[in-house]
């Protein structure tokens, strides 16, 4: 495993119902005493809280999904930070099992992924966000993980990339939706993929 970046670790009780994957922590995750997942601009977009200026973020997810962060495992696929880049293929490989260690330790009930790397990765597919987000699947790809109980994954755009491309804002909040929808028990994940 790749030791020479910052690495973040995972966040939040190991038995929560609920866990948040993202795709690779950014620097201000990094600055972090401890160093925590989803604590920069994207986290502040998602969770909220107060910024370096002083300002307050309220976030998206608890106005849409209404899950405290505090019952929240959060972490992501790649755990290390690069500056500007998305996770490349081979980091994927050499961190997902880690990830999917983690999702088998703590078995939840729902993972939320945020961004496309992180939801193509857990649900082994090449569709794009726009067909996936907001959309719950059975999450199936491991044999013999959960005895009684499979979670249910929920691909959701990035935060970091509703940031940048303001249009993606109305896909974001559109994810998060149905993120509630289905925790609520009135959205039904879809027939597995593959």
């Amino acid at each position: 495993m790749d030791s020479d970046y910052p690495f973040v670790p995972w966040d939040g009780p190991t038995d929560a119902r609920v866990m948040v994957i993202g795709e690779r922590p950014g620097y201000d995750e990094t600055r972090g005493r401890p160093p925590r997942p989803f604590i920069g601009k994207a986290g502040l977009e998602l969770f909220g809280g107060w910024d370096d200026r002083g300002d307050y973020h309220a976030g998206h997810w608890k106005k849409w999904v209404g899950v405290p962060r505090e019952e929240v495992r959060v972490g992501n696929v790649v755990p290390t930070y690069r500056h500007g880049e998305n996770p490349a293929p081979w980091e994927i490989d050499e961190w997902g099992p880690a990830c999917l260690h983690e999702v088998r330790r703590v078995g939840p009930d729902y993972v939320i992924t945020f961004g496309a790397h992180a939801a193509r990765y857990l649900l082994q597919t090449d569709l794009p966000m726009d067909l996936l987000n907001g959309c719950p699947h059975w999450y199936t790809h491991i044999e013999g993980v959960w005895s009684s109980a499979i979670p249910i994954v929920i691909p959701v755009v990035h935060p970091a990339y509703a940031l940048r491309e303001p249009g993606q804002q109305d896909a974001l909040a559109e994810g998060l939706r149905a993120v509630r929808r289905a925790l609520d028990g009135t959205l039904a994940p879809v027939r597995p993929l593959g």
